[in-house]
């Protein structure tokens, strides 16, 4: 295992992790499920989430309330949400978008995130590399 693999740490469906540097937060497979990546420039901590009905799971709200602790200086990202298909458990995709952005909005008022969802039948991958200090993403 090389020093870059010991310092990624991958965020796996239905959880979230935070991190500081010089560790790095990855998530892989966002279909319909969203991942939320966001990095504190004052704190120097990153953020991952991996949920579908990222609102109404236990975790999900865990989340957000670890949200809470980052100063207004942050960097957003939102990828996935495929809407080709139902989300988890039957949730309505476009519902788990709006209340996705809802929350965000009440924790960081005067943030705009980046939002890129996934393509129909696609599969996004989100990274907060805080060595980097950036958040990166793509398709699978």
């Amino acid at each position: 295992m090389s020093e870059d693999d010991f310092y990624n740490i991958q965020v796996d469906m239905n959880n979230h992790e935070k991190a500081e540097a010089p560790s790095s937060l990855v998530t892989y497979g966002l279909g319909p499920c969203i991942g939320i990546g966001v990095l504190d420039h004052d704190s120097g901590r990153g953020y991952l989430c991996h949920y579908g009905a990222l609102a109404n799971r236990p975790g999900g709200r865990a989340f957000f309330e670890d949200l809470k602790n980052c100063s207004q200086n942050v960097s957003i990202v939102v990828v996935g949400g495929d809407t080709s298909e139902d989300g988890p458990e039957g949730t309505d995709v476009i519902t788990h978008r709006n209340e996705t952005i809802s929350r965000l909005s009440m924790l960081f008022p005067k943030v705009t995130p980046g939002f890129h969802w996934s393509p129909a039948d696609g599969s996004s991958w989100i990274k907060v590399d805080l060595k980097a200090g950036e958040i990166t993403h793509g398709l699978d």
